[in-house]
């Protein structure tokens, strides 16, 4: 399994594109099943951000350095920046 990150806000704009209104030869089935990979690509980015944002709650609320607080919950202060799309 890969432990590479997915940026799943392209992959949702990415998916948006090759939609019905962008490819109007699909059937509206392939359109709807489309539409619905785009939304489970976004769902998941929000995911990651308030995920993000609860790491970043933690480790202020434990009065710790922030960087020891992320170093606690496993996370790197380059997942850190790709999260938050820096």
């Amino acid at each position: 399994m890969s432990t590479e990150r997915i940026d799943h806000v392209a992959e949702a704009v990415s998916w948006l594109e090759y939609s019905a209104d962008q490819n109007p030869g699909l059937d509206d089935g392939r359109a709807m099943h489309i539409a619905a990979i785009a939304l489970l690509h976004a769902t998941l980015a929000l995911v990651e951000q308030r995920r993000i944002a609860n790491i970043l709650f933690i480790a202020r609320e434990s009065h710790a350095d922030i960087m020891e607080g992320l170093d606690a919950l496993g996370v790197t202060a380059d997942e850190l920046k790709v999260g938050l799309g820096l």
